[in-house]
């Protein structure tokens, strides 16, 4: 379930895991890591028995 959104996305992990998937690849991140993409193409894929718990917060941007 890829998707591209027109916006600046700061995403944080309070807890849990979670992979960010882009097209260079994916990267996991844990709690306190946080994530910022710009207009990419990307999803997001929760592959523990823990759930994963985010902050996000999206600012409208010009498309890339």
């Amino acid at each position: 379930m890829r998707h591209k959104t027109p916006t600046i996305d700061y995403i944080t992990v309070i807890g849990g895991e979670i992979y960010a998937i882009v097209d260079d690849g994916e990267v996991l991140l844990t709690a306190g890591d946080t994530f910022v993409q710009r207009g990419t193409i990307h999803s997001w894929s929760v592959r523990g028995t823990e759930p994963c718990v985010i902050s996000v917060v999206l600012v409208a941007a010009e498309p890339v």
